[in-house]
């Protein structure tokens, strides 16, 4: 017979719940007030920097577009500052190309309260504290789950806001189904301009 293994002081017992980390939320995300149905087509948006602060989650999620249920990833904050947003607007009638608009590098553009934005797939390229990740990472929410999941880690999920708010994510490209928040503003006479 083996005998059983002591309890270390200091340890917690092997059966015994995880602590609470502080700031970290894995609980599914309520739903988006207001979202209106989404047509199951992507858009892209891009920045060269891109910084989530307070309240920040990130989760793999299920939508509703006419086009069916789709696998998303999905990202909260309170405030969203990007540097050189760029976005391709999706197309609106046949036979019209889609067109870049960007507001330029070294032009800020913060979107502030209940930021939200549903994605598809992403890359971006994480720094922490200013060390930066030596290669992109692309996570596509068409994969496996736990495979999203270890991904997402790599780039902040459940990181508490103390950490996460040293966190910039550099180069990013997002494949889009939504995105909203209270307000968008820009630098001073900035606009979103064709390339």
């Amino acid at each position: 017979m083996v005998p059983e293994a002591p309890e270390l002081p200091g340890l917690p017992a092997p059966d015994a719940p995880a602590p609470e980390i502080p700031g970290l939320d894995t609980a599914p995300p309520e739903p988006i007030a207001g979202m209106p149905p989404l047509p199951g087509t992507t858009y892209t948006v891009r920045s060269d920097s891109t910084r989530l602060l307070g309240n920040v989650k990130l989760s793999y999620v299920t939508v509703d577009t006419l086009q069916g249920e789709r696998p998303a990833i999905r990202i909260d904050a309170d405030r969203v500052v990007l540097d050189n947003l760029n976005v391709r607007f999706p197309v609106q009638t046949a036979g019209t190309t889609a067109v870049w608009q960007r507001t330029g590098p070294g032009q800020i553009t913060t979107l502030n309260g209940d930021f939200h934005i549903i994605v598809a797939s992403l890359e971006v390229t994480p720094q922490l504290a200013g060390v930066t990740s030596p290669l992109p990472i692309h996570i596509d929410a068409s994969w496996a789950p736990e495979d999203v999941a270890r991904e997402l880690k790599k780039v902040g999920a459940g990181l508490p806001d103390a950490v996460s708010e040293q966190q910039v994510m550099l180069d990013n490209t997002m494949e889009t189904y939504y995105i909203t928040s209270g307000d968008l503003r820009g630098a001073p006479g900035t606009t979103i301009v064709p390339e």
